[in-house]
């Protein structure tokens, strides 16, 4: 098991490594912020704090204070990343929703079905642990992708096969 762990963290790393950094044009796009954010959205120490208690302690609380921070700020590296950390460190069913999510709608406007076939694979191997896990949009998720009522895999045999075609 710590082994097939090992190997899709070395996937992420080399695919997200190999990634083509294409130039994007930029909309313009106005994004609502709230009255009253939870976490300032200038305090950077602030952030820092609820991060480290978050991925240290494993606050789950904290850890959706900073999901909200980051919807409103539009940082989705930074939050990837903190939601990859929070996934594998403490088996968080969030965090896996939110690293599908991540991967699954870019900010290119691509849908999933428009991925690459390992970004769509990775993406959906999220969503299936994070569905595992008891996470009620994962399971919305799912039912729209393979179909309400249908056999849906587990995230294990999935990401097996994933790393047997690549």
């Amino acid at each position: 098991m710590k082994n097939r762990q090992y190997e899709l963290v070395l996937f992420i790393f080399f695919f997200l490594a190999s990634c083509q950094h294409k130039k994007i044009e930029k909309k313009n796009i106005e994004i609502a912020k709230p009255e009253n954010p939870s976490i300032p959205i200038d305090d950077k120490k602030l952030i820092n704090e609820i991060i480290k208690k978050a991925m240290v302690n494993g606050d789950t609380i904290a850890y959706k204070e900073l999901r909200s921070y980051f919807e409103i700020e539009t940082v989705g590296d930074e939050f990837l990343y903190n939601s990859i950390r929070m996934a594998y460190r403490y088996n968080f069913k969030d965090a896996y929703y939110d690293v599908y999510w991540a991967l699954a709608h870019p900010r290119t406007g691509e849908t999933i079905d428009e991925l690459d076939r390992n970004t769509k694979d990775l993406s959906l191997y999220f969503l299936l642990k994070s569905y595992e896990l008891g996470y009620s949009k994962a399971k919305y998720q799912l039912d729209e992708i393979y179909g309400k009522g249908k056999a849906i895999p587990k995230s294990n045999r999935y990401l097996s096969q994933m790393l047997k075609n690549n």
